[in-house]
């Protein structure tokens, strides 16, 4: 194979690739690390004419057509594979990628924290991640050995591992770790364990918004107007949207909502 910088309008996909969903953020925080780091690994190409057609990378491609650049690093074969051989190429790429696990990752964050001596934010910003997905890993860094290996293997989930760090007290922190270990504890169960009793503090101003079955308060040291309500329910709205297409619970997004507002002081 020869490796070269391919001319992006010269590249085709390939029709059959088995990837059949390419997300439109994780490419865009693909291309975000192209950009900042390069293009770390070629795709793969073979030549049909005067043009080339994809056999892996397609994500690669469509981040670094995303950033609209010309070229792009490839690795061309050096005659197009019949189509069982093709397949599988592009399965054993797909498969045979590994991904840092859980608590490697967690492992590599908490040290470019020290080395860079960052905020949880500002790690987030550096690794093109969200907020609440990097206090979500290094919550798990806190906890036994044993626990650790359980979320590596996907025994523990990552949300119901967090909801145990977020344990007020030792006891309920080894009742759920116990949980955990043997097996029975689901993610519901550890969030309802953790979750705080609700607490009123006295303040300059306490708005309760009585919705459909549900009341939310919003209190401030100062007097809010409703333009003041308006700019919490937007700020809430597009913290919530970004947690929620990472899939985390709602425990995490109050992680990070104190998180920013520690930063904010």
């Amino acid at each position: 194979m020869e490796m070269k910088m391919l001319g992006v309008k010269y590249i085709d996909p390939d029709p059959d690739q088995p990837r059949l969903e390419i997300h439109e953020d994780e490419t865009q925080q693909l291309a975000a690390s192209i950009r900042d780091q390069n293009q770390l690994q070629p795709i793969i190409v073979f030549c049909t004419g005067e043009r080339f057609q994809l056999v892996d990378g397609h994500r690669r491609f469509a981040a670094v057509c995303l950033l609209g650049r010309d070229a792009i690093l490839g690795l061309v074969l050096p005659s197009k594979p019949n189509a069982a051989t093709l397949l599988a190429t592009q399965l054993t790429a797909n498969c045979m990628r590994k991904d840092l696990t859980p608590m490697e990752k967690a492992r590599g964050i908490e040290r470019l924290k020290k080395l860079r001596n960052f905020s949880n934010v500002e790690v987030a910003n550096a690794l093109h991640m969200g907020e609440a997905a990097v206090t979500q890993c290094l919550s798990y860094l806190s906890l036994p050995p044993d626990v650790q290996s359980a979320i590596d293997t996907g025994k523990i989930g990552g949300s119901t591992a967090y909801a145990i760090t977020r344990a007020k007290d030792d006891e309920t922190k080894q009742t759920l770790l116990e949980a955990a270990r043997n097996g029975t504890l689901s993610r519901d169960d550890a969030l309802q364990a953790v979750r705080k009793p609700g607490t009123s503090h006295a303040k300059t101003t306490r708005i309760a918004c009585r919705l459909p079955g549900k009341t939310v308060t919003v209190t401030s040291e100062t007097r809010l107007s409703v333009q003041d309500l308006e700019s919490v329910w937007q700020s809430l709205l597009q913290e919530s949207k970004r947690v929620s297409k990472q899939g985390l619970d709602v425990v995490t997004f109050e992680r990070v909502l104190a998180d920013k507002s520690r930063l904010a002081v």
